[in-house]
């Protein structure tokens, strides 16, 4: 659902879209169905012009083209971008923020002690991976566990009781592991073997949405709280439009601070930030995300909703089984089918299992089948 919620978003840009591989080893023709309903329901000066390879090596730029990217790939370092690819995975990296000088929770980092020739050794990882663990199994709960390049809430481990304690263990042991195999003398520099260990904070984490210009100015663009279930597991936000103007304010000291590190690492464009209150009522930043993030757009949909429509408030939301959907009117940006993906909509107000399409058609979820969609609820 990605890179339709990004296309949905990326206003009159020329994107590159991957192709799908069909079962026989051909191209998959659906996702560029799919994808084709979703960007033709934006008014065409605004519609992004989508290119479609099979591979990194198909991709064409253009004479001067730079490439903006969410994340940055190894297979895609060779090609000109927006940001320097090592700058932008320190800008994700979730050790580099806990030594960059931000304010952050308590945290310490777990690094390796062997270099790139030892870790070929099996039994000098097994060592390895028990000590790096050691502190995850004596330290008192409550705390998380973070690696160093995690988003949406994977590779995050809430560690509240020993449940939990156990559950992470028994994934990091594997994990770790297979980390420490991948460090190599060429990314040795980047610290790519770790983990955080960090206090756990109470209350909610709320998503400040910013855009830093080339020259380090820093805008807010949105103040969302946010959806995080049980698990740590991100599922949507929420934006009260009318409290916006005071909570940018709350937030704009922080923001600076924010976007001067960011500065620093050459980086501009969209960019995100978690932040949390400390015991002592300090902002702390909790994650960093380099790229356009989940509730990127709710902040420029002010004109639609709030002004236009006086609609006070919208959600994001990722739901699931969006047969019987909800009270209300209910945009979808994009939406996917278990093992394969469908096209863009709107439901509510119409018969369960129902979901209506932007241009008129409608598409019914049969039983069985579970639609997991990008939505945006006027509230």
């Amino acid at each position: 659902m990605a890179p339709q919620l990004f296309g949905f978003i990326a206003g009159n840009l020329n994107i590159i879209m991957f192709d799908l591989d069909a079962p026989d080893g051909g191209i998959d023709p659906q996702p560029r169905i799919d994808t084709q309903d979703v960007l033709t329901c934006i008014t065409e000066s605004q519609r992004p012009i989508v290119t479609y390879v099979r591979s990194v090596e198909d991709i064409m730029l253009p004479p001067d083209a730079l490439l903006a990217v969410a994340n940055p790939k190894d297979c895609l370092e060779h090609f000109p971008s927006t940001v320097p690819f090592e700058n932008h995975y320190r800008a994700l990296s979730k050790r580099d923020l806990v030594v960059s000088g931000l304010p952050t929770p308590g945290s310490i980092v777990i690094e390796t002690r062997l270099n790139p020739m030892q870790v070929r050794d099996p039994q000098m990882r097994v060592e390895e991976v028990t000590r790096m663990l050691e502190v995850i199994k004596c330290r008192s709960t409550p705390f998380v566990v973070k690696l160093p390049q995690a988003c949406p809430g994977q590779g995050v481990f809430l560690v509240r009781n020993e449940e939990e304690r156990s559950t992470a263990l028994s994934v990091l042991e594997t994990g770790i592991d297979t980390m420490l195999q991948q460090l190599s003398p060429s990314n040795e520099h980047l610290h790519p073997s770790n983990f955080i260990v960090q206090e756990m904070l109470s209350g909610s984490a709320v998503a400040i949405a910013l855009f830093l210009s080339k020259e380090g100015e820093v805008l807010i663009t949105s103040v969302c709280d946010q959806f995080v279930d049980a698990q740590g597991n991100w599922g949507g936000g929420h934006i009260d439009y009318a409290g916006q103007e005071s909570r940018i304010e709350e937030y704009r000291a922080i923001a600076k601070i924010i976007g001067d590190y960011m500065h620093t690492l050459a980086y501009y464009g969209p960019l995100g930030a978690d932040i949390m209150m400390d015991a002592k009522g300090n902002h702390v930043v909790i994650d960093l995300n380099a790229r356009v993030t989940g509730s990127h757009a709710l902040g420029f949909l002010r004109g639609h909703f709030n002004r236009e429509r006086r609609v006070g408030g919208v959600q994001r939301k990722v739901c699931g089984g969006v047969g019987g959907g909800e009270d209300g009117r209910c945009g979808l940006v994009s939406w996917e089918r278990e093992g394969s993906e469908c096209g863009d909509g709107h439901f509510g107000g119409g018969g369960s299992g129902q979901v209506d399409g932007f241009g008129g058609e409608s598409k019914a979820a049969s039983d069985g089948e579970v639609l997991i969609a990008e939505t945006v609820f006027g509230c």
